[in-house]
């Protein structure tokens, strides 16, 4: 009768460890999803900068024109006091804005540049505001796709996320989410803007390097 009563407790107690294992793994995924959503948040952030640092200020936003270049000035920034270690240098470029239109003039124009321009020289940009502009380059293009591919990256990360509760160092493993998601639409999707992300970036990562 003990030894009975003694199998039935054994076999109440593995019933009960088997109930609670799903709820937590539950949990886990369920947690894994809503870091998804906060991944996701953070992928459409970096791709809505992207697109308006890179293809929409340079190509969209203001009134095209030219700077007919009168001066420009040169100021470094060190990373501390000491003016020792890395440091990044600024360049301004002064003269008069005509739009290509004809519209507009500003004789006191100036704009940051990422070349130090000659008296004469024509810099291309675009008036976004009453006395502000901006240089129209490949180095700011290519500074808004690096942003928007990287966004592209996230953003497939932040989908395995949400639809498999994948939580990066923990159950599930990558390899185990990713055979989750199954051959079809979805993960073809994620391949091909995973595939372009990279891609994007390395071109960008290159135009900024040699320019």
């Amino acid at each position: 009768m003990a030894a009975q009563s003694e199998h039935t407790r054994s076999g109440a107690s593995h019933a009960s460890s088997a109930g609670a294992a799903p709820g937590v793994d539950g949990v886990k995924r369920g947690l894994g999803r809503l870091i998804g959503v906060g991944v996701l948040l953070a992928a459409l952030l970096l791709i809505a900068i992207g697109v308006y640092v890179g293809p929409y200020s340079v190509w969209v936003d203001g009134s095209p024109g030219k700077i007919t270049v009168e001066a420009c000035a040169t100021d470094y920034h060190y990373a501390n006091k000491q003016h020792s270690g890395n440091r990044t240098r600024d360049i301004q470029c002064y003269g008069t804005f005509r739009s290509d239109d004809g519209r507009t003039k500003d004789l006191n124009a100036s704009v940051d540049s990422w070349h130090r321009f000659k008296e004469g020289d024509l810099i291309e940009v675009r008036q976004v505001g009453r006395s502000s502009y901006v240089q129209h380059s490949w180095n700011r293009l290519a500074n808004g796709v690096l942003c928007l591919c990287g966004g592209l990256v996230v953003l497939v990360l932040g989908v395995l996320c949400t639809v498999t509760g994948y939580r990066f160092r923990s159950a599930p493993t990558f390899d185990d989410a990713w055979r989750s998601v199954g051959p079809g639409v979805l993960r073809t999707l994620m391949v091909g803007l995973m595939a372009a992300g990279l891609i994007g970036a390395v071109l960008s990562g290159a135009v900024l390097f040699f320019t």
